[in-house]
């Protein structure tokens, strides 16, 4: 099985954070001085609360990523910022092609503007980067009943209800 592991830079991971530091400026077609990397690899071990910091992602052991990054005061907040500095994925690591697990009905007249209604539903009221198994499992019933359902607004406030429940706020008696 495939693993990913990110985890805090440590001072082992020299001769990887070079190999894809190097990768990471080639790609950006920039070149640096020997003095440069060696000055930006020790701050990312200096103590200090403005120090960069780094992680490095292994795919099963090994190095295939890295970030930088640095927290900084803000105007507006009392708490530091995190700024992500830099960011790679080695190129033979990064997701090349993905599928879809359906084919997307046809959806004739009404039914397609069903279907925009429910992705707009979706989309704002979703939170961003939470999987919610049961609402796109209740997306996918959605898609497949305004092919074959004959009552649209039936159809609709069951995927309402649906989402509502998804997103933990259907009132339960």
């Amino acid at each position: 099985m495939t693993e990913i592991t990110v985890r805090p830079l440590a001072q082992t991971d020299h001769a990887d954070w070079r190999r894809l530091w190097t990768a990471y400026l080639t790609f950006y077609e920039t070149k640096l001085p020997q003095e440069v990397y060696a000055i930006t690899w020790k701050r990312l071990f200096t103590e200090g609360e403005f120090e960069p910091k780094g992680f490095i992602a292994t795919l099963d052991g090994k190095a295939v990523g890295l970030t930088h990054y640095l927290y900084h005061r803000s105007g507006w907040s009392e708490k530091n910022n995190c700024y992500l500095q830099d960011l790679f994925a080695d190129p033979d690591a990064q997701l090349r092609a993905a599928e879809a697990l359906d084919a997307m009905p046809v959806l004739p007249g009404e039914a397609m503007l069903a279907g925009f209604y429910v992705n707009e539903l979706v989309l704002r009221l979703a939170p961003r980067q939470d999987p919610a198994p049961e609402l796109f499992d209740a997306y996918g019933l959605v898609r497949s009943r305004l092919a074959t359902e004959p009552s649209l607004a039936w159809t609709l406030r069951r995927f309402e209800r649906d989402l509502l429940e998804a997103l933990g706020e259907l009132a339960t008696q």
